[in-house]
């Protein structure tokens, strides 16, 4: 049984408006596929989860990816626990760096040191969900972010102490820190079987062994596309995806 499926949201698979989301987020469901990701590019890869949420009952939610660097952790902290609570504490959250230029011209966000920049994140993200689901305030003492919230309290309960988090990446260093750190593991689309084994899962195993604990659970990527009829034009729709992805 597939354990998660990856949704586009470009218009052609999930997008064109609030009942198509809601439709294959449920279509999904009875499908029994364990967990529904959503992407972000021309939609936020948070938003249609919300619709998700409230068109399921079972199947679990994440995004895939978020975008880490272009929020604050509280923003994080605080789209998870929205997204935990509106699902019934369904959600993962699943984060990645992107690219420089993404970052900084599309976002005018800070790269520098992504893989430092992330693990503090991370860190801030998790303290932040942790205090305010718990009633208390929050301290993340870190070099690029440094986070110190007192007297806030959210007036909303909490389904559970906070979402678990996904790493995503392509390279092994980000992909150690994901080894390391997060409760899952992201592929991405244009990863090769090869270089997925030869160098990421080796990467995720050392991150893993680093901080004595088991490797997270890893959840491949594949760009498919279907035809009847006609697989030479399947095989060409799924290039340009790829292409498109990179």
């Amino acid at each position: 049984m597939p354990s998660a499926l990856a949704i586009p949201v470009d218009g052609q698979l999930l997008g064109r408006d609030p009942a198509e989301v809601a439709g294959l987020a449920a279509e999904a469901e009875r499908a029994g596929l364990a967990r529904l990701w959503a992407a972000e590019l021309h939609r936020s890869a948070t938003v249609p989860l919300a619709v998700a949420a409230a068109a399921t009952e079972r199947i679990e939610l994440g995004t895939g990816i978020a975008l880490a660097f272009t929020r604050s952790p509280m923003v994080l902290a605080l789209e998870a626990l929205d997204l935990d609570e509106l699902s019934g504490g369904r959600f993962v959250l699943g984060l990645g760096a992107g690219v420089r230029r993404l970052n900084t011209s599309w976002h005018a966000a800070a790269y520098d040191r992504p893989v430092r920049r992330m693990r503090e994140l991370v860190a801030a993200a998790r303290e932040l969900m942790a205090a305010l689901a718990e009633g208390r305030d929050a301290r993340a003492a870190g070099e690029i972010y440094d986070v110190e919230v007192r007297g806030l309290r959210r007036p909303y309960a909490a389904p559970r102490p906070a979402p678990p988090v996904w790493l995503a990446a392509v390279l092994p260093g980000m992909t150690a820190l994901a080894g390391e750190v997060a409760d899952g593991f992201l592929d991405h689309p244009v990863t090769t079987p090869a270089w997925l084994a030869g160098r990421l899962i080796p990467a995720l195993d050392a991150g893993a062994a680093r901080a004595g604990r088991a490797r997270p659970e890893v959840a491949g990527a594949l760009i498919c596309a279907a035809s009847d009829d006609d697989p030479a034009a399947a095989r060409r729709a799924a290039q340009i995806r790829a292409s498109a992805r990179t």
